[in-house]
C-alpha cells in the first residue's frame, strides 16, 4: 500500500482522495494537521509552476513527493 505525503506539514497518509462513485471524489484531510493533504491534484500546472518560484514549501512537496 503507497503512502502519501501531506504538502503542509510532510505526514504519511493513506490517500490524496477518496473516489465515492464515478462522479463524486472527495479530497482527504491530513490526520495531523487537518488540512488537505494533496490541494495541488485539482490545481493548474502553471499556478503550481508559479508557486514553486516563490519557494513555496506545499508546492515543491507535491512535484517531489505526490506522483498521482
Amino acid at each position: 500500500m503507497q503512502e502519501y505525503i501531506c504538502v503542509h506539514c510532510g505526514a504519511n497518509n493513506p490517500s490524496v482522495y477518496k473516489q465515492f462513485s464515478d462522479e463524486i471524489i472527495k479530497l482527504t484531510k491530513c490526520d495531523n494537521c487537518n488540512n488537505l493533504v494533496g490541494e495541488y491534484v485539482e490545481t493548474e500546472y502553471s499556478i503550481i509552476i508559479i508557486d514553486m518560484l516563490l519557494l513555496r514549501k506545499e508546492a515543491l512537496r507535491h512535484v517531489l513527493l505526490i506522483q498521482i
